[in-house]
């Protein structure tokens, strides 16, 4: 669950699952020769899904200014943990993280996939399920706002042609199997 992003300046910094109950990261100046000590991004408060197997595995990029954008699902910001959103943290210098924002709402979604455009655009596709149980992949991108928040998050745009049933998918593994 490791996830190396390189800074313009050249710093190195690699976010990963802690110990499975926390986001960490980890910097270099000097290309991966060293590195300081690990810093807790955050630590983790997600929602599991039943008949779904999945981790709250990080995502990372960096934005042309060098800051690095840090996403993951999480529930901390659901009364009673019910639903996990697509929370993000940033940081300037690879160890001092903003406390995470989240990015996505009254929906259960995990795995979120982050990536940076050099005109400061940041977009973040993510698996969400479902009321009725299916899944599918959906897309906001979002811009940097002041102190590396996110600020003018789209509507989620739908990807998937059409919605994935977790049911099928396991029966369908199953007689590959055999």
């Amino acid at each position: 669950g490791a996830f190396p992003v390189v800074q313009p300046n050249g710093g190195l910094v690699i976010v990963y699952l802690w110990l499975g109950r926390r986001i960490g990261a980890s910097f270099s100046a000097d290309g991966g020769a060293t590195f300081a000590q690990p810093a807790t991004v955050a630590e983790l408060q997600v929602r599991t899904v039943r008949g779904l197997r999945f981790f709250p595995l990080p995502s990372a990029t960096a934005d042309a200014s060098g800051r690095v954008w840090a996403t993951w699902h999480d529930c901390r910001f659901d009364a009673g943990c019910e639903r996990n959103s697509v929370v993000v943290a940033t940081t300037a210098d690879g160890r001092n993280w903003t406390a995470p924002a989240r990015v996505t709402s009254g929906r259960h979604v995990y795995i979120p996939a982050i990536g940076a455009h050099s005109s400061g655009q940041l977009a973040i596709a993510y698996h969400v399920l479902q009321p009725g149980g299916g899944v599918d992949v959906e897309l906001v991108e979002l811009r940097a706002g002041a102190n590396g928040r996110p600020a003018g998050v789209s509507r989620p745009k739908r990807l998937s042609a059409r919605t994935m049933r977790p049911e099928i998918c396991s029966m369908r593994l199953a007689e590959a199997a055999k």
